[in-house]
């Protein structure tokens, strides 16, 4: 046979062994392919955001600076004057009566030669620490607008509703700086003179009348 011939018939054959092509169907889409999907992490939770501190006082601009603060009694005491028979407000300590006296006008006037000692004041409560009750202030004879602070704590406490009222106490005499800030928070909130040094009396009792 000539061999010529012959290749039209293995080229038919070649044909029939080989599968025809897979091919997808307008009609039938193909599956789609299965897509895998990872959960995103949850969100961590947002922090709190802390709460504003409260507000503290601004160092210098608190009223007991210079005074403990941690009093040791806040026990009051009615008594009777002697002489008008009114009633009296003791704290701390009883008054002996026998501390020699001293003017809020002279210890204003800063008397290192009584730096030390202990001394018996009296006059009209002008202004006290509302928020510690750690003092109050005695106005000057003279009206000149002066004023002495008496500091009780941590021996007493200044009984609320002190000011207006008539004071003595004794205690010893102190001559102390103030910060410029403190001064000027006296002399805003309380209506005492700026100083930045001044006389003060550290009590250890009080009669409020």
């Amino acid at each position: 046979m000539n061999r010529l011939a012959l290749i039209p018939l293995f080229a038919s054959l070649a044909l029939w062994s080989c599968k025809p092509p897979q091919e997808t169907s307008a009609a039938t889409p193909a599956a789609p392919t299965a897509v895998r999907t990872t959960p995103a992490p949850a969100a961590a939770p947002a922090l709190a955001q802390p709460q504003a501190a409260a507000a503290e006082p601004k160092k210098g601009h608190s009223c007991s600076d210079d005074v403990a603060v941690t009093p040791a009694s806040d026990k009051i005491t009615e008594i009777k004057d002697e002489k008008t028979g009114a009633t009296i407000l003791a704290v701390g300590t009883k008054l002996t009566g026998t501390a020699p006296v001293a003017t809020v006008a002279e210890l204003t006037q800063l008397p290192e030669s009584l730096a030390g000692k202990t001394v018996r004041v009296e006059g009209n409560v002008s202004a006290m620490c509302g928020h510690r009750r750690s003092w109050f202030a005695l106005q000057s004879e003279d009206k000149s607008g002066d004023a002495l602070r008496v500091l009780t704590a941590p021996a007493f406490l200044v009984p609320e509703g002190s000011i207006g009222k008539r004071a003595r106490a004794e205690g010893v005499v102190e001559l102390i700086d103030i910060p410029l800030e403190t001064a000027q928070h006296y002399a805003e909130a309380h209506n005492l003179p700026i100083q930045t040094k001044a006389a003060v009396v550290r009590a250890t009792g009080a009669e409020f009348l």
